[in-house]
């Protein structure tokens, strides 16, 4: 399936020095994360769909910044999705 809009990234790398600073588990440092922006819930939709379709097995829905993070850490739990 294809999605019928751009996929916004709002957030793929960054350094480990920010990532520990505001908290972070080391999911953009390693290259293994992106954030995509979405505005509406057919983005959503369409953005876990899709996500799921080509083997992610880890995804984050912030609702209140309107963004899905998704990542394929190794090391963590895979088959979830949860809520910021």
């Amino acid at each position: 399936a294809n999605c019928d809009f751009p996929w916004i990234v709002r957030l793929g790398y960054r350094c480990l020095l920010y990532d520990n600073e505001i908290g972070g588990e080391g999911n953009h440092p390693t290259g293994e994360a992106i954030d995509v922006a979405f505005s509406n819930s057919h983005q959503l939709f369409m953005i876990v769909r899709e996500s799921i379709q080509q083997g992610i097995r880890r995804i984050g829905i912030s609702f209140k910044d309107g963004f899905v993070h998704l990542d394929m850490l190794k090391n963590r739990p895979d088959g979830v999705i949860w809520g910021y």
